[in-house]
């Protein structure tokens, strides 16, 4: 059997703008078939998004399948570092007809599914000569280098080549192939409220936590009490509380949505609630975007998460800090102060 042992490819960064690019060298990695030559991260152009861009699910996909076209033929088995790593590698698999494995930052590495028309691939996983480990992100290429010598004692007789989708420049010579060169930070639709921006961000609260109110139940009466207690879920929470929560619902309504954050078992150090006695008086033009910038301006808050495109812009405008819409899959920033 052939070593799998390699050297890193060195890329050499070529600029921030979005037209950016970055170059790796061609190079073999050992295979245990020597008539198995391959090239990892080959001389190819990799696209780069700037910092602070909106990552979709859905670019993440797209992202996916133009870095699955690029990927080794001869790959055998493909692992996806749970969770996130899931879903760039099930596509990759499902395209090339390989054997999914999970790999967990506990040190294990499980089999997911063969699925029916891959049944006949078990009796080959000794034989397996390429797999591929896939993450979503590479921050610091850690989470790879920790998990790959678990992959290695699972596929003792196997190359192992890595990917991930999105590297940062200090990442991306730790990845054999990079997907997107994003700089960070890095903000992702599939674990914004779980990432380590909630400790310092302010989320509004109905079309982030949960869905918005339909028109027909925003009448302040019982169709909207209704509404608070069973809308349902959106972006939940889980990795620790929510920093603030500044929300236009009136003051009154605090019960309610304490017992719906209860219910979805979601915590936030301060929830602030809108000011206005009735529904009319919160509706006047302008009203909710200046009242929810002088609550940011006024937080020890880094960033806003809020819902709508219109009220999100002049939250920026207004707080001049950052403010991050997910319906306009964006980030709103604050206009650069000019000499006095």
């Amino acid at each position: 059997m052939r070593s799998s042992k390699k050297t890193r490819p060195q890329a050499r960064y070529v600029g921030p703008a979005p037209e950016g690019s970055f170059f790796g060298a061609c190079r073999p990695i050992a295979s245990p078939s020597s008539a198995c030559a391959l090239q990892v991260h080959p001389q190819r152009v990799i696209p780069h998004i700037p910092a602070w861009a909106f990552v979709t699910t859905r670019r993440l996909v797209a992202d996916t399948y133009n870095l699955l076209a690029d990927l080794p033929a001869e790959i055998s088995a493909v692992v996806g570092i749970a969770r996130s790593g899931l879903l760039p590698a099930g596509i990759i698999a499902m395209e090339r007809h390989r054997p999914l494995f999970a790999a967990t930052l506990e040190g294990h590495v499980h089999p997911v599914g063969y699925g029916g028309r891959m049944i006949g691939q078990r009796a080959s996983l000794a034989q397996t000569r390429l797999v591929l480990l896939v993450d979503d992100t590479a921050s610091t290429g850690t989470a790879l280098d920790l998990v790959r010598p678990w992959v290695q004692t699972a596929f003792p007789g196997a190359a192992i080549i890595t990917a991930a989708i999105y590297c940062t420049p200090q990442s991306l010579s730790r990845v054999d192939w990079p997907g997107v060169v994003y700089p960070r930070p890095h903000y992702l639709e599939w674990n914004l409220v779980n990432s380590g921006v909630i400790h310092e961000a302010g989320l509004d609260f109905d079309g982030i936590l949960c869905e918005d109110c339909p028109p027909k139940a925003d009448d302040d009466g019982d169709a909207y009490c209704r509404f608070l207690e069973t809308a349902r879920p959106k972006y939940i929470p889980r990795r620790e509380p929510i920093a603030a929560i500044v929300t236009a619902r009136l003051e009154k309504y605090r019960q309610p949505t304490l017992r719906w954050l209860e219910r979805w078992g979601i915590e936030c150090r301060q929830l602030v609630m809108g000011p206005w006695k009735t529904m009319a008086a919160r509706q006047k033009p302008g009203a909710i975007a200046r009242w929810k910038a002088g609550q940011f301006a006024r937080l020890p808050l880094e960033l806003f998460v809020e819902s709508d495109p219109g009220q999100a812009a002049e939250i920026c405008r207004l707080a001049k800090k950052p403010v991050l819409c997910p319906a306009a899959e964006r980030v709103f920033k604050p206009l650069p102060q000019s000499p006095s």
